[in-house]
């Protein structure tokens, strides 16, 4: 789909905020991917059956390397090394969920600040940058609150 088609058509989608997280880290694993941190996949997400082996940190190191080794293959940049955002490398369906993932990112900061007053006590954190959009021709996606009688069906 063309820049210009995609602008004709909008959509909703409506998500708990369990569901919410999911999207928030499905979206960041996506975009670092896509900017060749492929290390991330070790380090973003929580394996219980992996955590819990004596040999927890030896095994995250090896698969480290042998992620870095696959960025390097597959991006041709140095061991360790990886795309700016703004890359014209980047493509544009990365550059989408990185803008994606500011919006969800700053939303579910804002519902914690809400409902947290640990957090509300909070000063600067990076969780409450603004969002910024990778691809300009698209608006930014935008993400709400709905409060829970704006969610039952009519």
């Amino acid at each position: 789909m063309s820049t210009a088609e995609s602008r004709e058509h909008k959509f909703e989608l409506r998500l708990a905020l369990d569901q919410a997280y999911v999207l928030r880290d499905a979206l960041e694993l996506y975009f670092r991917i896509g900017i060749g941190q492929f290390t991330e996949v070790v380090k973003s997400h929580n394996y219980p059956h992996f955590r819990d082996r004596c040999d927890f940190h030896a095994e995250v190191e090896a698969a480290e390397k042998d992620l870095n080794s696959a960025g390097r293959l597959l991006t041709g940049l140095p061991w360790g090394s990886y795309y700016s955002i703004n890359s014209a490398e980047v493509s544009v369906g990365t550059k989408h969920a990185c803008s994606m993932y500011d919006v969800v990112r700053k939303a579910l900061w804002e519902e914690r600040k809400r409902t947290d007053p640990e957090v509300r006590k909070m000063g600067y954190h990076t969780h409450n940058n603004d969002p910024i959009n990778y691809v300009p021709a698209v608006p930014l996606a935008v993400m709400e609150r709905i409060d829970d009688q704006e969610r039952k069906p009519k």
